[in-house]
């Protein structure tokens, strides 16, 4: 066992705790995923497509952390991102009993049938269920995974 497997766990306890024990994560989130039947087109109208949900959470049921991108990140982007994109996390890498689940970053795809989004909640601003796309995903550091998020005026 590497001192990374060891530190693992350790900062996924303590990344729940910051929503838990002091309330600190304020918003809601869940990968959203919409499937529309074999033959038809995505938005097709008259045909409903499945929905799934499954929470986005740090240890075993802590919100993860939202930010609003700075001035300064928006300009080093190179136009990638915009004002009122949001940065999440950060997510522990996945370890034996826990971390975030690798699907949540790259959800698999089965053609063209399937629609990935975020939905964020926060009950404080009354913003509920609103859908986000993901726009980029970092997984590479050791300890953290992150990503960054659009609003999207899907429902």
């Amino acid at each position: 066992m590497t001192i990374r497997d060891a530190v693992l766990p350790i900062l996924d306890a303590g990344r729940e705790s910051l929503d838990i024990d002091f309330g600190l994560r304020r918003y809601s989130l869940a990968l959203f995923t919409r499937e529309w039947p074999v033959g038809t087109i995505p938005g097709a109208h008259g045909v409903t497509p499945a929905e799934t949900t499954m929470p986005l959470v740090v240890g075993a049921s802590g919100r993860p952390k939202v930010m609003q991108l700075s001035a300064r990140e928006i300009a080093a982007s190179g136009g990638l991102y915009e004002d009122r994109d949001l940065r999440v996390g950060p997510f522990t890498p996945p370890f034996d009993g826990g971390g975030a689940e690798p699907d949540w970053f790259r959800p698999s795809v089965s053609g063209d049938r399937k629609e990935y989004y975020v939905q964020v909640s926060n009950a404080d601003t009354g913003e509920e269920n609103e859908l986000y796309k993901i726009l980029s995903v970092d997984q590479s550091r050791p300890l953290r995974w992150m990503m960054v998020i659009r609003k999207t005026g899907a429902i």
